[in-house]
This record gives C-alpha cells, sequence and structure tokens, in this order.
C-alpha cells in the first residue's frame, strides 16, 4: 500500500512538471519548479517519517521473539557452572540485538541522506529540461537510483526482523557457539550494507550524467532575464 501511494505521488509530480513546461515561462515557471521541489521535500520528510514508524511497529512486534529467546537462553544456561561465562553469554547475546538495530537505523539515516540528494537532482534536471536540454539520459540514472535506494530499504525491513539467538550445545563449545551467532550476524550486515553501498553508486551515477550538462544552476536565471528583457522592450 505505501509503494502504491509512493507511485501516486510521484506520477502526479510528474504530470504537473509537464503541465509546468508546457504552459508557463520565464519567472513564472522557475516559481511554480521550485514549489514542485518543495512539495517533494515536503513529502520525502513525510515518507521517511513513515518508514521509520513502520520499522518501529515491527520491532514491537519482534519483543516476543526475542524475549522467547531469551528464556531458552536460561534454561540452557542452568547446565553452564561457570557464572563468568555465563554472563559473558548473556552480555553478548543482549549486545548482538542492539549491534543489528544501530546498524539498521544508521543505513536507513544513509538512504534518506541519498534520497534527499536524488530529489535535489530532480530538480535541477527539471531545470535543464525547462531550458531546452535533453535529460533522458538523467531521467533513466535517476530512476536506477531510486530503484536501487527501494531495493536497499526492503533489504533493511528484511534485516531488522531478524534475530540471533545463541544455541548453546555444552559447556566444551561456547567459544565456537557465541562465534557462529557473532558471524551470523556479520555476514547479514556485510550483505545489507551491500545494498547501501550499490544505492550510493547509483546516485553518484545520476549525479556524473547531470555533470554532463553545463551551468544547469544558471540555465534559468539566464532564461529569465532574456524573457524580462524581450517584454521590456
Amino acid at each position: 500500500e505505501f509503494k502504491e501511494e509512493k507511485k501516486e505521488i510521484k506520477q502526479d509530480f510528474k504530470n504537473e512538471r509537464k503541465e509546468i513546461l508546457k504552459e508557463k515561462t520565464g519567472l513564472e515557471k522557475k516559481e511554480a519548479l521550485n514549489s514542485i521541489k518543495n512539495k517533494k521535500f515536503e513529502k520525502l520528510e513525510e515518507n521517511h517519517q513513515k518508514f521509520k514508524e513502520k520499522m518501529q511497529v515491527r520491532r514491537e512486534k519482534m519483543k516476543e521473539t526475542i524475549k522467547e529467546n531469551k528464556e531458552k537462553l536460561k534454561e540452557q544456561l542452568k547446565d553452564i557452572r561457570d557464572e563468568r561465562k555465563k554472563k559473558v553469554i548473556e552480555n553478548t547475546d543482549n549486545r548482538l540485538s542492539t549491534m543489528n538495530e544501530k546498524a539498521t537505523n544508521h543505513f536507513s539515516e544513509v538512504l534518506n541522506r541519498l534520497e534527499k540528494i536524488l530529489t535535489k537532482l530532480t530538480s535541477r534536471t527539471d531545470k535543464a529540461e525547462s531550458n531546452g536540454h535533453d535529460v533522458t539520459a538523467v531521467r533513466t540514472s535517476i530512476k536506477e537510483a531510486q530503484d536501487s535506494i527501494n531495493s536497499s530499504r526492503k533489504a533493511i525491513e528484511t534485516q531488522a526482523e531478524k534475530t540471533y539467538p545463541i544455541e548453546i550445545t555444552d559447556e566444551e563449545n561456547l567459544k565456537e557457539n557465541l562465534s557462529a551467532a557473532r558471524k551470523s550476524l556479520h555476514g547479514d550486515l556485510v550483505n545489507t550494507r551491500q545494498t547501501v553501498k550499490s544505492a550510493r553508486e547509483s546516485v553518484r551515477v545520476a549525479l556524473t550524467a547531470l555533470a554532463k550538462i553545463p551551468k544547469v544552476d544558471e540555465l534559468n536565471e539566464t532564461a529569465t532575464s532574456t524573457e524580462s528583457a524581450n517584454t521590456a522592450q
């Protein structure tokens, strides 16, 4: 449902941009495009908040599973005589959940920043298009970047729901049991981090595509000044 809503909003902005490029000129066109940019940023902040709330709801649902895992671990620890070892295991168990939550929160914030960059990039692309430049390649890169960000968000959602219970076999293998849980978390975080890196790279590619159009930020001002001068004559 959230994904469909984002598609509808994106299409609405696209239609509005087409109308502006078709019907407005000069300063009026510039102001209208700036208005779209501001609305995009407002909607972006709203979407980021929705995603954050969605993640929080999922974590609340996970608490029961985490609680069950802790109870199971307590039962397993009854067979361990060394109190120091018990404490190490309990601390590690708590730390694994905390590490996963912190990492997925960090990944989400990185994607938020990337989406803000992409929104600014889209506005600059609109500016270039309004002044007659071919931005087909840039639009393609922007779409690929957004798809990459969306894919990374799904990976983060999946990762945030994972738990890493420590399975105790016997006292002699405690070190291996702890290592197995740590390695499992580490491997999953490495894979999730890779999706974020891919999203970052796709945004960089889009930025590079737009950079091939010279003086993008000067285009509207030049066009507006020219039209104003013509009108004055």
